[in-house]
């Protein structure tokens, strides 16, 4: 009896972190855009992401005029952003591969995330919803 009222507590707590992971995860559905800068060429990557996290992703601007392809899925836990590819068209491809970063911010037109091992944050910008 005396362990109730701590236990009902942390049970309340993951509920509502729980929540909090279905909201964000709401918020990531639709169509993103972002601007990288790889080894000083500008390319471009196109994402839409599923009510349930799937996503396929398109990113332009390599030199040689190819379009790399990846698809996987994008999930949000305890404010954090996990990437699961799952597919990607270059030959040489680790895959499964998983990207992990911390949510800076996230509102219903931009995503700013922190990748691991990035010195920089990702800022998306939703192109629909």
């Amino acid at each position: 009896m005396k362990y109730t009222i701590t236990f009902l507590l942390l049970a309340l707590l993951l509920m509502s972190c729980g929540r909090r992971d279905a909201k964000i995860q709401q918020k990531l559905t639709g169509t993103w855009g972002v601007d990288i800068n790889l080894k000083g060429r500008q390319l471009h990557s196109t994402s839409i992401v599923s009510p349930d996290g799937s996503f396929a992703d398109e990113i332009t601007g390599f030199a040689d005029g190819r379009i790399m392809k990846t698809e996987g899925r994008l999930l949000a836990t305890n404010g954090m952003l996990i990437d699961i590819v799952t597919k990607n068209s270059e030959t040489n491809a680790r895959v499964p591969g998983t990207l992990r970063g911390r949510i800076v911010r996230l509102n219903d037109h931009e995503l700013i995330v922190r990748w691991d091992g990035n010195d920089k944050d990702a800022v998306l910008q939703k192109v629909k919803p």
